[in-house]
């Protein structure tokens, strides 16, 4: 999952594919997720989740990542959901 407030303030509000660039230079297509729930509890309230789908698990397998692994983006283009892996694989 990608935390929403960096999806809010800096992806698209619709699904659509990323570019993950990783450190050796491999291009990743990966499916982008923007869920946008809204609930009435005497207020408007606004919630969602962000997350990245098709052609994920490829790249985590590509990259040995394992449960319990962080990684590290860098977003290099909002309107077109281009990210390059800064850090990869380290446990937290």
């Amino acid at each position: 999952h990608i935390p929403m407030d960096f999806a809010d303030k800096y992806l698209p509000k619709i699904s659509t594919n990323a570019c993950i660039l990783d450190s050796s230079e491999r291009t990743w297509i990966v499916g982008y997720i923007c869920k946008i729930c809204r609930t009435y509890f005497g207020k408007h309230l606004e919630s969602g989740r962000a997350c990245f789908s098709k052609g994920w698990k490829e790249l985590v397998v590509a990259n040995e990542l394992k449960v319990g692994y962080v990684c590290a983006f860098e977003l290099i283009d909002e309107k077109n959901v281009n990210l390059y892996t800064l850090q990869k694989g380290y446990r937290v």
